[in-house]
């Protein structure tokens, strides 16, 4: 019998950033105040079940939703794992999307149509963004078998993490920003989890 995980995605609630349409990457920032009510609102949705873990992003906003996560699924273990970050993106990070439109023109339209094709200065190419959170989500995983396992993450994490489970191309990263969940319950196996990022790794 093959082992799998009933895995929790969970979008970690809004900061000022997201609020105010800056670009926030990996910066490390805490929920907003309409950040804090809608990820507690979000999590109160989650049905409780058994959950032996709640991976998460480093940053304070994922940080904190994953305790609201915990504390609904009967206060289960957080770990926080540096691998789970959002992609950096470089100069790019902090700056309002309608002022990067205008600075930058086409080279921000073709980054939204197909992130993966531009790089931001100093930014982390998304292709290695996504095999390095799918390695660290793998390895969090580990070899809890069919035990639940929360994971919360920062919007393009998630959707990087959506994309490759999915089967979906990085073109639509930003449609799974936009449109997906904030909670999603998913079955996965670890061992195909681990052979994923083996496929990454070889691109």
């Amino acid at each position: 019998m093959v082992d799998r995980t009933s895995l929790l995605l969970v979008r970690s609630g809004l900061t000022d950033w997201d609020c105010q349409g800056r670009v926030q990457g990996c910066a490390d920032l805490p929920l907003c105040e309409e950040g804090r009510k809608a990820a507690q609102a979000d999590c109160s949705k989650i049905t409780p079940a058994q959950i032996a873990l709640v991976l998460c992003g480093p940053d304070d906003a994922c940080k904190a939703t994953a305790a609201f996560v915990s504390a609904r699924v009967g206060n289960a273990k957080v770990k926080s794992l540096k691998g789970l970050a959002d992609p950096s993106l470089g100069l790019w990070e902090g700056q309002r999307e309608e002022v990067l439109e205008a600075r930058f023109g086409s080279v921000y339209r073709a980054w939204k149509d197909d992130p993966a094709s531009v790089v931001p200065p100093d930014a982390e190419p998304l292709e290695l963004a996504q095999a390095r959170i799918l390695k660290a989500l793998a390895s969090g995983i580990g070899s809890k078998g069919s035990q639940g396992i929360a994971v919360v993450l920062r919007p393009m994490a998630l959707a990087l993490v959506r994309t490759n489970l999915r089967n979906e191309p990085l073109t639509a990263v930003w449609d799974l920003v936009a449109k997906s969940p904030c909670v999603e319950w998913l079955s996965v196996q670890a061992a195909d989890l681990r052979y994923r990022t083996t496929l990454l790794g070889t691109r």
